[in-house]
């Protein structure tokens, strides 16, 4: 019997379901020339702001909201794609509260903390993602990288499946291109 399903795949992405658990794994690999800056914007915590600028047409916005513990929590609020009339209709929103446990010259590792907050002035659907967890490892004699992500989800369709790949694909390749071209 198998233990996972491989949803979707391309030569940079493998999006992949663990099938008795609920737990989803991606893995992006590409080239990056300047892995420094990459890793200071994580450090800073403003790689969230730029996911945000260079996807608009799937992130309408985000808040970054200020914990009593001195930590963060990012909201993403997510486009609905399906309606083409209204563009700026949002269909969800998805948040969570970054940790960095392990930093390093040539590696991150981020566990994502379910937050509490829940956005009242909009009637939004909140995407709870649990055990979320972000590894980004490279090798700084080739500029190779890899970014693989973790979590579960219960009740993921199969268009949901198809919709997250896309944007993780996309939202990946539009970081790695960015840090090229600043290099």
């Amino acid at each position: 019997m198998e233990k996972y399903f491989v949803i979707r795949e391309n030569e940079e992405l493998k999006f992949i379901e663990e099938l008795k658990t609920n737990r989803f794994k991606l893995t992006y690999r590409s080239n990056l020339k300047n892995t420094k800056e990459f890793f200071n914007f994580f450090k800073n915590n403003k790689i969230y702001n730029l996911i945000s600028l260079i996807n608009k047409e799937y992130i309408s916005k985000i808040s970054i909201i200020k914990n009593t513990d001195s930590s963060d929590t990012i909201v993403y609020y997510i486009r609905n794609m399906l309606d083409i009339e209204n563009k700026s209709s949002d269909i969800a929103y998805f948040c969570f509260t970054p940790e960095i446990v392990s930093l390093d010259h040539d590696h991150i590792v981020i566990l994502g903390k379910q937050s509490d907050f829940i956005d009242q002035t909009n009637n939004l659907e909140k995407v709870t993602l649990e055990d979320l967890k972000i590894k980004i490892t490279t090798n700084n004699d080739n500029g190779d990288i890899k970014i693989k992500v973790t979590f579960v989800q219960v009740g993921f369709n199969d268009i949901v499946k198809q919709f997250v790949f896309s944007l993780v694909n996309k939202v990946f390749k539009r970081i790695c291109l960015y840090f090229n071209k600043s290099a």
